[in-house]
């Protein structure tokens, strides 16, 4: 039967009186089941049989997901390949690269755009460019 190649870690919890982890037999893990690998908390994402004796697992680590923010901003000017852009509250968010292709074409026309702007651990890319809605006569959109 294979084993997996990695070790359990049992952590002793002292106000609940149980364990963090249990052993499983590795033949009943599947794709989705969580384990420790590493000492850390993981989603297995593939398993594979590493040789005759041992199961290669692929996990990861359920603590560690970046924290995507997607904003869209009206676009007020391009200068030096960079946008400017206007915030919900009306201060101007400036630096951000024009993208390549398509959509800086798009954003050179002069209409009034929104840009959509992915930020992630301290990058941030203009991901997508929209006409911004038309308003009414009153001002209400």
């Amino acid at each position: 039967m294979p084993t997996c190649s990695f070790t359990y870690l049992y952590y002793p919890v002292s106000d609940a009186g149980v364990d963090l982890t249990y052993p499983i037999q590795c033949s009943e893990l599947r794709i989705n089941d969580y384990v420790v690998i590493k000492e850390r908390p993981c989603q297995i994402v593939d398993i594979s049989k590493a040789d005759e004796d041992n199961v290669h697992l692929v996990g990861t680590d359920i603590f560690t997901v970046p924290n995507v923010m997607k904003r869209e901003y009206q676009l007020v000017d391009i200068e030096d390949d960079l946008l400017s852009l206007m915030t919900a509250d009306g201060s101007t968010k400036d630096g951000i690269q024009v993208p390549l292709g398509d959509l800086s074409e798009d954003m050179r026309f002069g209409k009034t755009l929104l840009v959509t702007i992915m930020s992630a651990m301290g990058e941030e890319a203009a991901v997508s460019c929209n006409p911004a809605p038309r308003s009414d006569s009153n001002g209400v959109e």
